[in-house]
């Protein structure tokens, strides 16, 4: 089968989603969020052909599937640092973010983890109590999940991930990964150019 090159399949992806996104605007603006809330704002769901570790989770497992998303918080910093501060999360699993965040709006890899289990992709979407994410564990992340739970954070419905999401890519490795997620912070948060170059190698 011929390869459809990943530069095409990027600029395709971030297409589809971009537009969805005008198309689902909000006329007037959205209600304000909470201290630990974040809104889904886009989902390109891949599939990776050389699996990957996740590196933000303490038993570092491997996936080979998942999805990138964008969320935007309450416009809190959510640059990561040194000590200890709230990271994204969906369900019981810490999300690598991949861009610095100051502006409120992160571009995440939300992997589908060999020991995951469960309807995971509907989230609940929140951020974390001030933590390391390196130090997460599942035992940790699922007392997150059911103090979100306990704050009446609710999942997406099939209807929102279907609104939100662009047709799934299937890309060689996690370098090729984290140059999709370029395009995604290029066009949600195009004042992170040095993050953007960086990713893409130059």
């Amino acid at each position: 089968m011929k390869r459809i090159s990943i530069a095409i399949v990027s600029v395709a992806a971030v297409a589809a989603v971009a537009a969805a996104a005008q198309a689902l605007a909000p006329r007037t603006a959205p209600p304000a969020l909470a201290e630990q809330d974040v809104r889904v704002v886009a989902v390109v769901p891949f599939t990776l052909e050389a699996p990957a570790v996740h590196t933000f989770r303490a038993e570092a497992p491997t996936y080979a599937s998942g999805d990138l998303v964008v969320l935007e918080s309450n416009g809190a910093t959510l640059v990561p640092t040194d000590l200890p501060c709230r990271v994204p999360m969906r369900g019981a699993e810490v999300l690598q973010q991949v861009n610095r965040g100051s502006s409120g709006v992160v571009v995440c890899v939300a992997p589908a983890c060999d020991d995951a289990s469960g309807d995971f992709r509907l989230g609940p979407y929140f951020l974390s109590a001030p933590m390391t994410p390196e130090q997460v564990d599942r035992a940790y992340a699922a007392n997150e999940l059911a103090n979100a739970r306990a704050r009446g954070q609710v999942r997406l419905t099939e209807s929102d991930l279907t609104s939100l999401s662009a047709a799934p890519v299937v890309l060689p490795d996690e370098n090729e990964l984290y140059k999709l997620a370029a395009d995604l912070i290029e066009a949600y948060v195009p004042d992170e150019q040095d993050t953007v170059r960086g990713l893409r190698g130059y």
